[in-house]
């Protein structure tokens, strides 16, 4: 599902380079779930957003569901990212001015405004929050609704579409223990419902430590962590 070859990024800052990522190697087959692990500022964040090329290596390849990416053609990329690839962040992003059902099918929206055909999009939305617990809060806004539910929104929302490439970036990090726990639950069963890929970046221990197989991010290398 995912494959990555010599990946390198470096960052300017204040005329220093900073090399993030050293030749990073990764291939992650379709369902698995895998965890990137590291101390902040490793360049955990920059490696995820690579893989939803959110962000462009300085070097190296990597391929999307087969499909090898093209870094110079963005209109492509974008058509990618918004078909094959859910993004879970840890500030949720929803929209305030639109409703939860709205922001689920938001993805949809702008892929229907580029000329790609998608049907039933508002079914698809209200059939994921149904899954996630929240078909009773489709009409509600973001500030009408507590942290743990814009988390499920947000997992519903990566989902929609059908996704099979799921990015989770901190997913429990803005969340007390008990919807941490109500979000690790959710994600697991979804997986095994859904059986779409996920990478997660993570610092809670508990969350990782139910992960198959987890990586470390170190001096820019990327190291398996035996269990």
């Amino acid at each position: 599902m995912v494959k990555l070859e010599n990946i390198y990024k470096t960052y300017i800052s204040e005329g220093e380079e900073i090399h993030v990522l050293n030749g990073i190697d990764l291939e992650v087959e379709k369902g698995e779930i895998i965890s990137i692990e590291g101390a902040s500022g490793s360049g955990k964040s920059t490696l995820l957003n690579i893989i939803g090329i959110i962000d462009k290596p300085d070097q190296g390849n990597l391929w999307i569901d087969n499909i090898k990416i093209d870094v110079n053609q963005q209109n492509k990329l974008d058509e990618i990212r918004a078909l094959k690839i859910g993004f879970i962040f840890q500030h949720y992003y929803l929209l305030p001015d639109f409703n939860i059902l709205e922001n689920v099918m938001m993805p949809l929206w702008i892929m229907q405004k580029r000329n790609v055909i998608i049907d039933n999009i508002q079914k698809q939305a209200k059939e994921l929050l149904d899954l996630v617990g929240l078909s009773h809060r489709l009409y509600y806004y973001p500030s009408q609704i507590s942290g743990g539910e814009m988390a499920r929104a947000t997992v519903a929302r990566a989902l929609v579409g059908n996704k099979k490439l799921i990015l989770a970036d901190e997913p429990t990090g803005n969340l007390d223990q008990e919807n941490s726990y109500k979000i690790i639950d959710l994600l697991w069963n979804l997986q095994k419902k859904l059986q779409f890929t996920l990478i997660i970046v993570t610092h809670d221990r508990e969350l990782a430590e139910k992960i198959p197989k987890r990586y470390k991010l170190d001096n820019g290398k990327l190291q398996s962590i035996v269990k």
